[in-house]
């Protein structure tokens, strides 16, 4: 708990690896929100500028926490970058988020599908890395473009319902498509390590992970399929993520109390991010607690719903002699509930020192 960023970094490495480091980390997000103008002469593209001028408030904002927060520039602009590389149309409207299009609507599209290539969304993304590089301050980092993972991808390329279906009626063509997007993830992820060595491959939540211990992927399909259906086509396409890039952590939206089984099966499964008002908690810990670094996200801004969530998950975990202190809590502020009133809670529950 420091702004002391090298000593951040040495904590958060034992977390990581599962050592006894004392206490959960946590991270806070929304009470010090810092104002931000580009330099003149800068030059944005429209469809990142507005998340790019985010990023550094954001950035600027955890300088001023004695949290175990690092300054990063998450490279974020939207969720089909990998999807594109397929075929996948890109769609733009005004004040919403871009839209993908799939490339496969049925079965008999697939045959019209072509091996990944680079395409103008995975130029943008690249483009957008090197700059947040060239605007980073000391002690920063950049993060790697949003990885949706093997099986969320695909979900994008191919439409969500039919690819699910086809699950079971062709597996074999579903399995080529996983292994199609696998092997382009690791071909991206390479070419954005080529252009900026010491990138954070860690996205959601946008929090440190240590170079050489894995990578983040979204998985939001864990929360709708069943445990055969993921476990047949979503563990070993992670898995072999995290053989590449010694480990995984998973973010998922949605309740997945179906797959806690799949979850624990996964090999250098680092961490596993949640919003802690979507879970089971009481499953999710009996089933994971102590077996890797959970990252559970929460609101403490003016209601009290997210100071009941977070109270019953610590209980939970003291009751049960829970594993305690392998939890990185993500706490996201309204700027309603002060500060100070935040920390004290959480020096009450053990997360604060």
């Amino acid at each position: 708990m420091s702004l002391d960023f090298a000593a951040t970094q040495r904590f958060l490495t034992g977390l990581w690896a599962m050592e006894d480091v004392g206490r959960p980390a946590f991270r806070l997000m929304g009470w010090n929100r810092q104002e931000y103008q580009p330099p003149p002469g800068l030059a944005l593209d429209e469809r990142y500028r507005d998340n790019f001028i985010n990023q550094m408030r954001t950035a600027l904002e955890v300088c001023t926490y004695p949290d175990d927060g690092m300054p990063l520039l998450n490279s974020y602009i939207h969720i089909g970058m990998h999807a594109s590389a397929f075929g996948c149309p890109i769609v733009r409207e005004p004040g919403q988020e871009p839209k993908v299009l799939p490339v496969v609507r049925s079965i008999d599209d697939f045959e019209k599908l072509g091996q990944p290539r680079h395409s103008e969304e995975t130029r943008l993304g690249m483009q957008y890395i090197e700059l947040l590089n060239s605007q980073r301050r000391p002690g920063w980092r950049v993060t790697h473009t949003d990885l949706q993972g093997p099986t969320d991808t695909a979900s994008l390329v191919w439409d969500y319902t039919d690819m699910l279906a086809s699950g079971y009626s062709d597996p074999q063509l579903v399995h080529e498509l996983l292994d199609r997007v696998t092997r382009f993830i690791v071909q991206f992820e390479c070419e954005q390590l080529k252009r900026v060595p010491d990138l954070n491959l860690n996205h959601n939540p946008s929090v440190w992970l240590p170079p050489g211990m894995g990578i983040s992927a979204s998985e939001d399909l864990l929360a709708v399929v069943s445990p055969q259906w993921y476990r047949e086509f979503g563990l070993p396409y992670n898995n072999r993520l995290a053989e590449i890039f010694n480990g995984i952590v998973i973010h998922t939206c949605g309740k997945f109390t179906q797959n806690l089984g799949v979850l624990a099966e996964h090999k250098l499964m680092r961490g596993l991010n949640f919003n802690l008002g979507e879970v089971d908690i009481e499953p999710l810990l009996d089933a994971l607690a102590g077996k890797t670094v959970l990252l559970p996200r929460l609101g403490l801004g003016g209601g009290g719903s997210g100071e009941q969530l977070l109270r019953r998950y610590v209980d939970h975990l003291r009751k049960n002699r829970l594993d305690q202190v392998h939890h990185f809590y993500i706490i996201d502020g309204d700027g309603k509930r002060p500060l100070e009133d935040v920390l004290k809670l959480l020096k009450e529950l053990g997360i604060a020192e």
